[in-house]
């Protein structure tokens, strides 16, 4: 259905994003980017086409080209806290930690309850070795989800740490 409209109108935004979500969802994930990417230059102020296409690149292990495309979501709506915080843990995964610790701050300022933001934030400064402030940000994802594992792992790992760094100032 969606081949025939593209075969009539190429240049078709809502037929290419739906053919790269179905591409997606069965897995078929070249086709998917193909199309996203087909999406994003027909409508290039338009997140989905973007938004999609980088959640794509990720999953294809393409981090440079996510990043890219997370930049031109931004690009349309700054204030996207969700994708600030995703953007903040690919440039983290590849050791860009005082970039990622720019978009978790600017995604927990925009939106103070995003506690994945807050746990981004923490393991970024526990990863420079700023424990006070890394703790305040998992005490922050604490009072957005009491029960988070991970936001309580994250205090764990900062009293490690510090316990660590004390014992080698020691020596």
């Amino acid at each position: 259905e969606f081949q025939k409209a593209l075969a009539i109108r190429p240049n078709e935004f809502a037929a290419h994003l739906a053919l790269g979500a179905a591409y997606r969802d069965t897995g078929q994930l070249e086709p998917a980017l193909k199309h996203f990417t087909e999406a994003a230059r027909v409508n290039r102020d338009v997140e989905a086409g973007h938004l999609s296409r980088a959640v794509v690149l990720l999953r294809l292990n393409r981090l440079d080209e996510a990043i890219q495309a997370y930049g031109e979501v931004l690009r349309i709506n700054p204030a996207n806290d969700g994708v600030r915080t995703a953007l903040g843990v690919t440039l983290a995964s590849q050791g860009k930690v005082d970039r990622a610790i720019t978009q978790f701050a600017e995604a927990v300022r925009i939106n103070p309850d995003n506690a994945r933001a807050y746990l981004g934030l923490g393991y970024a400064l526990l990863e420079k070795q700023r424990f006070d402030a890394a703790n305040e940000q998992f005490v922050e994802a604490l009072r957005i989800r009491p029960r988070d594992p991970l936001a309580r792992d994250g205090m764990q790992k900062v009293e490690e740490a510090r316990r660590k760094a004390a014992a080698e100032r020691a020596r």
